[in-house]
């Protein structure tokens, strides 16, 4: 589990979504559903899953966003 788990900016254990899904097998677009789905009031949802957005470059060149959460 240590490569689940890695320290925040201010030393906080922290993980993302994307290392979420690699970890247990899973499809990350199922891993962000799951979270979204959460029933979990707003607040403990924006306090404790920042969703984050990475850029990625396609074979054609185009750049895409991708969304996860820290």
């Amino acid at each position: 589990m240590n490569e689940l788990v890695f320290r925040g900016e201010n030393g906080t254990p922290m993980t993302t979504s994307l290392l979420v899904a690699e970890a247990f097998g899973k499809k990350h677009c199922h891993v962000l559903r799951d979270i979204e789905n959460l029933d979990c009031s707003d607040e403990f949802t924006e306090s404790n899953f920042g969703c984050c957005m990475k850029i990625r470059e396609l074979a054609n060149g185009v750049k895409k966003q991708d969304r996860y959460y820290n």
